[in-house]
């Protein structure tokens, strides 16, 4: 897995959010990376507790108890603003790489047939429970930012994400397997 001249970075395979990730890194910081594709994050992350792999672009969900107990170092969030759970890192934007935003999220979706006021009345439940304190708790402690909009606001959301990763892919030329 050597990559002379360069790093290489742990992705959870192609295509894949982290993939794109460590593209983007090297389109924005023009630095020499090599990916190096697992069959998902917990191999990846695996191999750079370890230290075979020295970089990972991941989910702060999944790695925030690695961050906390010292066995991994975060060096610069996604996002445009720092995370409530670890106020101490900064943001990419912050750290020299104006722009840099790459998030993992997570919604809910149905066929697209389905009558409006059921997805109306899906979408209310769904906000309801996840404005629940013991679930909000739970949420925000795995270091996830709960957003309950509505249906309209997140078919935008998907819509601008959406062309986002397309132009990243084509920039990139990443390949899914």
């Amino acid at each position: 897995m050597a990559n002379p001249g360069g790093l290489n970075f742990a992705s959870v395979g192609n295509g894949s959010t982290s993939h794109l990730c460590g593209e983007l890194l090297k389109a924005t910081a023009k630095v020499e990376l090599a990916q190096v594709p697992y069959k998902g994050p917990a191999p990846a992350l695996q191999d750079v507790l370890a230290g075979r792999v020295p970089i990972m672009c991941d989910n702060f969900s999944n790695v925030v108890s690695h961050v906390r107990s010292g066995r991994l170092r975060a060096i610069a969030l996604t996002a445009l603003q720092r995370h409530p759970q670890a106020p101490e890192v900064p943001t990419a934007d912050e750290s020299g790489l104006p722009g840099f935003e790459i998030s993992v999220w997570y919604g809910f979706a149905v066929q697209a047939a389905t009558p409006n006021r059921i997805v109306q009345r899906l979408n209310a439940e769904i906000a309801r429970a996840l404005r629940n304190p013991a679930v909000a708790e739970r949420m925000e402690a795995l270091g996830l930012t709960l957003i309950a909009d509505s249906p309209e606001e997140f078919a935008r959301f998907v819509g601008v994400e959406s062309e986002k990763m397309r132009r990243l892919v084509q920039v990139s030329g990443a390949r899914v397997d």
